[in-house]
């Protein structure tokens, strides 16, 4: 009896104390995306730099010939 008394209060006392952090906690997780990878994140920003470089390059190809870009 004494020791379920101590291990609920041991609780009692974790579950105050730190209420604010496991809160926060669980908001994060309620606002974060499951389907979302954060390792993809660098991967788009290269594939974009490279599209980028890419459209340049073919647009100062076409205007070297006189030709226009459709894409734009």
């Amino acid at each position: 009896m004494v020791v379920t008394g101590a291990l609920a209060f041991g609780w009692a006392v974790i579950e105050l104390t730190f209420k604010p952090l496991i809160d926060k906690a669980r908001a994060s997780i309620d606002k974060s995306d499951p389907t979302r990878d954060l390792d993809d994140a660098d991967v788009d920003v290269v594939t974009k730099k490279l599209v980028d470089e890419l459209v340049t390059a073919v647009e100062a190809a076409a205007t070297s010939t006189g030709a226009t870009p459709y894409f734009r």
